[in-house]
């Protein structure tokens, strides 16, 4: 049987004749033929036409490219589900990891460096997908992350470790960002939410038993196999997209006419990465993202490490936008995006609310540990509510999109629901917390779900709306060439607003707990001794006897409440941020 089924004119294209067929329409394919007639792609428009034939014909059609789409994704979904477990499998097991090498106090790192190096490539990833190709790209993105998975699994220093989730972050920068271009390339946008929700059940599973695997092997075999058992599982990714997956590309993308069909060698294609910008913004995201997350953990806030970053970075930015907007041929990312409101709205919301989230998650199995003395297979257990409700917002978002056409609603029920769930948590989680309780983690997952579907639709149909073009007296929507611009930049809202929503809220507190344990134990014989033992294993907190292992779980306690605090006020203004988005009707 053929893998995929593709429409193009009537006709359907199977297995390799439909990858060979979008590999010939590429993004320097001109749209007219040399008899001056328009050439199809091999997909279809991404909005509906209007009534250009009969009712059967047309949902003969739409069933037929369904199965289409749906035999393309279940492609990618290994990737997805790699990607998607690691980022738990790593919030249950950091204390585990960082408690090995002593060094509790860094263990954020094994997150943030991680999501620090995918927010700086994911700008490059999306321009290198329009010029080789989604397929080529991905592949790459697989075989760092599996090289990162053995680095980390082999590593013998934290540092080491550290750089094994600086090369995973590398690769993830495309495993879930091409994905998302290629439900773009090859769906209406009225289904585009409706797709992607396919994609995030397969996240929200991968996230689900992430934390759970990642506790398991850490309590019986060592949490290095969680690392080094990835491995194997994007081997088998990579055949798969490497035979079955067409290497789809914006055709949309702008070229000179130095850049024809019969130029694209090596050279050429090279020609058109833009390395200059994208080491500028790389440079710029590193030095910021990265003191950010020394500030108030690490460093003093006003250390001259702290200040010399945000200045360097402040300075390369600049550099980034003059060379963008003068010199570059092709941007890697139009610094213009970043004043239109419906760019930037997005945007916003996402940064927000998914910090807000993994700060949250970040806490979770570090406060069942300390409170309830749990292991950390069950405290990674805690963070499924969350999850199930980033799936089933997800599918919600998705199903109402595609069949109201509006999502500006939406996203202001779903920010909402996530400032009520933070303000509940602050109220409630006061130790003891029982399995009842930790569902009231299940409205913030659930809102998040339904704005990572509404924010997406609502920057694609902002892009998407000025390029309308009419064909036989139907009116049809291309790509924007800064479609996958654009979209990198969402994705990179990803990992920034986790590192910001991570480090800010792990940085609140840490240093809160310092302050209370240090007022709690003063007069107590050995109470520095006591301070740095319990600051760098929490483990050691219940080999101490009563009544100081009373007050130091009370004192994490209170400090975890503050670090929800933070996400409290980031969902607050991601909620503010909502009612200024711009709704574009996705039917006609």
């Amino acid at each position: 049987m053929a893998v995929l089924d593709l429409e193009r004119n009537g006709k359907l294209l199977s297995g390799s004749n439909a990858s060979s067929s979008f590999e010939s329409i590429t993004e320097e394919t001109s749209l007219l033929s040399s008899e001056g007639k328009a050439v199809s792609p091999p997909y279809q428009s991404t909005e509906a036409t209007e009534d250009d034939g009969s009712d059967v014909d047309k949902s003969e059609n739409e069933k037929k490219m369904g199965k289409s789409v749906l035999g393309i994704l279940s492609l990618l979904m290994l990737g997805v589900f790699v990607s998607s477990a690691d980022s738990t499998l790593v919030l249950a097991t950091t204390d585990t990891i960082a408690s090995e090498f002593n060094a509790l106090g860094l263990g954020s790192w094994l997150s943030t460096a991680y999501l620090l190096s995918m927010c700086a490539f994911q700008p490059l990833t999306g321009k290198l997908s329009d010029i080789y190709g989604r397929r080529i790209v991905l592949i790459a993105g697989y075989t760092l992350f599996a090289i990162g998975s053995i680095l980390c699994g082999v590593g013998q220093t934290l540092p080491v470790v550290i750089l094994g989730r600086v090369v995973q972050g590398l690769g993830a920068s495309s495993m879930t960002l091409i994905v998302s271009l290629v439900i773009t390339d090859l769906v209406p946008l009225l289904k585009v939410a409706f797709w992607r929700s396919y994609m995030n059940v397969v996240m929200t599973i991968g996230r689900a038993v992430g934390g759970p695997i990642g506790g398991l092997l850490a309590d019986s075999i060592g949490w290095r196999w969680s690392f080094a058992g990835q491995a194997p599982l994007l081997v088998v990714a990579i055949i798969i997209v490497y035979f079955f997956l067409p290497n789809t590309k914006n055709k949309s993308s702008p070229t000179s006419s130095s850049f024809s069909p019969g130029n694209q060698d090596r050279w050429s294609r090279l020609r058109r990465i833009d390395f200059i910008g994208s080491i500028l913004l790389a440079a710029a995201i590193v030095l910021l993202l990265g003191a950010l997350s020394l500030a108030g953990q690490s460093l003093p806030p006003l250390h001259p490490i702290i200040l010399g970053s945000v200045g360097g970075s402040l300075m390369l930015g600049g550099g980034f936008v003059v060379w963008e907007l003068k010199f570059a041929h092709e941007p890697v990312f139009p610094p213009g995006l970043l004043v239109q409101r419906d760019i930037i709205t997005p945007y916003g919301i996402v940064a927000l609310l998914l910090g807000a989230q993994y700060a949250i998650i970040f806490f979770i199995p570090l406060y069942f540990r300390i409170s309830l003395n749990e292991s950390v297979a069950l405290a990674g257990t805690r963070m499924f509510p969350a999850v199930l409700g980033n799936t089933l917002g997800g599918l919600f978002g998705g199903i109402v999109i595609a069949r109201t056409g509006y999502y500006k609603t939406l996203t202001i029920v779903g920010a909402a629901l996530c400032v009520i769930c933070y303000a509940v948590l602050i109220g409630r989680w006061t130790g003891n917390t029982s399995w009842g309780e930790t569902m009231e983690i299940l409205p913030g997952g659930f809102g998040l779900g339904i704005c990572l579907s509404s924010t997406f639709i609502a920057l694609t149909s902002s892009l998407d709306k000025a390029k309308l073009s009419t064909e036989g007296g139907n009116t049809k929507r291309g790509q924007s060439k800064d479609m996958a611009s654009a979209t990198s930049g969402f994705f990179v809202m990803i990992p920034l607003g986790l590192i910001l929503g991570i480090a800010i809220a792990s940085s609140v507190q840490v240093g809160m707990v310092r302050t209370l344990l240090s007022d709690a134990l003063r007069g107590f014989e050995g109470a520095e001794a006591i301070f740095e033992a319990v600051s760098t294993d929490v483990g050691r907190i219940y080999q101490l006897d009563e009544p100081l292992r009373g007050i130091v779980i009370d004192c994490y306690v209170q400090s975890f409440r503050w670090g929800y605090g933070v996400s409290l006020v980031a969902a607050t203004v991601a909620t503010i941020l909502s009612v200024f988005i711009r709704e574009y009707p996705l039917r006609k």
